[in-house]
């Protein structure tokens, strides 16, 4: 069967606690064995090298908020961020549940949230560009 006293004496610990070689190493050892579905293993392991790509998109957001309208208070942007922080989350959890069911391939599951929020980093960009625009034609014209 190819398989030896350290197969059996590993301790089972959860793919959030394993790092990305041992999560990899554990879906190529099930896969050889043919007797597991590796679905919910592989969306873990590529939600590892998706996450950390929240930073760069929740920054160019945050810079793009702060680079809108000066009208509005400090707990309106706070808010906002939190609800769109728990929006990501929400997405992220519901594409990963739909990658571990076989619903979307576990790469797609892995990724859809960032997909998805780079697109809304790209509108709230163009939309304070051109917020911030009005507001520069409008302090020119005078009007208040």
């Amino acid at each position: 069967m190819g398989e030896g006293p350290d197969d059996f004496a590993q301790e089972d610990r959860s793919p959030q606690e394993m790092n990305f070689a041992a999560l990899l190493d554990q879906i190529r050892k099930l896969d050889e064995r043919g007797l597991a579905n590796t679905l919910p293993l592989k969306v873990e392991l590529y939600l590892k090298t998706s996450f950390p790509f929240c930073i760069p998109i929740f920054a160019v957001i945050g810079s793009a908020m702060g680079l809108g309208s000066t009208r509005t208070g400090g707990f309106i942007g706070f808010g906002v961020s939190l609800v769109m922080t728990f929006m990501y989350y929400v997405t992220m959890s519901l594409s990963a549940s739909l990658g571990k069911t076989g619903v979307l391939a576990p790469f797609l599951a892995a990724w859809l949230h960032n997909i998805l929020f780079t697109g809304v980093a790209i509108w709230v960009t163009f939309h304070s560009f051109s917020f911030s625009r009005n507001d520069a034609s409008m302090s020119r014209s005078g009007a208040t």
